[in-house]
């Protein structure tokens, strides 16, 4: 049972990491490839089930931190609060509501073709599903399961994203931040490690820019383009 736990535990986690980077950032927010309409409904069935919704408040924010990242006007830099902004991106939208200054003129800028879903009414119900199923198999240990899931995706996708990714690793291009890449393999974050290379073209699916780097979430792409589930644009 051990052993099943662990590989239950991992391989959620990994889906959600894979989802909250393909479906929420490169496809909500940069919308970086086409996608067929059933295809997107189950990401966003996954993505609701083992993390959250992709709340338009969330789309709108990281579309202008990309415009303004950094500077004073960036809705999330943890150029000023890092230990703030970190300990906000390590709690999971489960036990937090996500609140930021965002003005109307905010809202038509970078959200005007968002359009909230039946599930997007109800942003917890998902997981709480999960937690269901989680506990059905494992008992009362389930929760213990549920909760290392719900912080490590957090950690390994928004932390990474929001708060790590200002602050420490190397540039491979010098823009007008402070924007890094963690490490050059892209594994256990999905190529969300290479966050400078992504700000230096956030409309390009691989966020690999040079031969030694490597962005496993592209690869995941590639197999849905393959098969014609998405189409690169």
């Amino acid at each position: 049972m051990l052993i099943f736990a662990t590989m239950y535990t991992l391989v959620t986690i990994h889906l959600g990491v894979v989802l909250a980077s393909l479906y929420m950032h490169r496809y909500m927010i940069h919308r970086q490839y086409n996608v067929n309409p059933y295809v997107e409904s189950i990401m966003k069935f996954g993505y609701w089930f083992l993390f959250e919704t992709v709340s338009k408040e969330f789309i709108v924010q990281h579309r202008k931190h990309h415009e303004f990242s950094d500077s004073t006007v960036d809705p999330h830099s943890p150029r000023f609060g890092y230990w703030s902004l970190l300990k906000c991106c390590l709690i999971p939208g489960f036990f937090r509501s996500y609140k930021i200054e965002l003005s109307e003129f905010d809202y038509n800028r970078y959200g005007g073709s968002i359009k909230p879903s039946f599930i997007d009414r109800y942003p917890r119900l998902g997981v709480s599903l999960f937690l269901a199923l989680t506990v059905s198999i494992f008992g009362w240990y389930g929760i213990i399961i549920w909760l290392v899931h719900l912080f490590a995706v957090n950690f390994l996708t928004i932390a990474t994203i929001t708060v790590f990714g200002h602050a420490h690793g190397y540039k491979n291009v010098n823009l007008n931040d402070y924007t890094t890449n963690l490490m050059p393999i892209g594994i256990l974050c999905v190529g969300e490690e290479l966050h400078n290379n992504h700000h230096y073209d956030s409309k390009r699916c691989n966020f690999a820019l040079k031969q030694n780097e490597f962005d496993l979430g592209f690869q995941y792409l590639r197999v849905l383009n393959k098969l014609n589930l998405i189409q690169f644009k």
